[in-house]
């Protein structure tokens, strides 16, 4: 009966290291600058406010470079605007929002936008390359440039959405794709 027992659980464990293991679509790391930053006091102020984030793990501030990095929580929900109004609530503006996006079972929905975590991301310019495996997703708009980002095009509004939008979600952020 015993042989039997362990036999079992021998062919399972086998079966689980035999078949490919599927990785989730997820962001990695976010990464922004600070404009203002002068002081450990001020960096250490941005930390504060960013730590109080439910989906950040660890803050790395580069003072010298005024640029930070965001490891995150896995499997929490990231809100990019969250992260823009922290370091404003800390008292600087935000140069730039910037990710590494794993893209492993990504729900496309057009051919320039797709949903994760239930939010919709719209692509600035082109199309998606879902040939890809990872991206580097640029944040636009003014809530995370100041309203001066090179990849924002005057007179389009973030909170408006393109006609005939295949995403709908209640959330959603226009973007720009830079390769790794």
């Amino acid at each position: 009966m015993m042989t039997r027992f362990f036999a079992a659980i021998l062919a399972v464990a086998m079966l689980s290291l035999s078949e490919p293991q599927s990785v989730a679509a997820q962001f990695k790391v976010f990464y922004f600058g600070v404009n203002g930053l002068t002081c450990s006091q001020c960096s250490r102020s941005v930390e504060i406010q960013l730590k109080k984030l439910p989906f950040v793990a660890a803050v790395q501030l580069d003072l010298e470079q005024t640029t930070g990095q965001l490891l995150l929580k896995d499997g929490v929900k990231v809100r990019p605007d969250a992260i823009a109004r922290a370091i404003v609530d800390a008292g600087f503006s935000i140069r730039f929002l910037a990710a590494e996006l794993q893209t492993a079972g990504l729900e496309q929905k057009t051919e320039q936008c797709f949903v994760y975590q239930h939010t919709a991301y719209y692509l600035q310019d082109g199309k998606l390359p879902l040939e890809d495996d990872q991206w580097q997703v640029v944040f636009t708009g003014p809530q995370f440039t100041e309203g001066k980002s090179l990849f924002w095009k005057k007179g389009k509004d973030s909170s408006v959405l393109p006609k005939n939008a295949g995403c709908r979600a209640r959330d959603h952020y226009f973007i720009a794709l830079k390769k790794l």
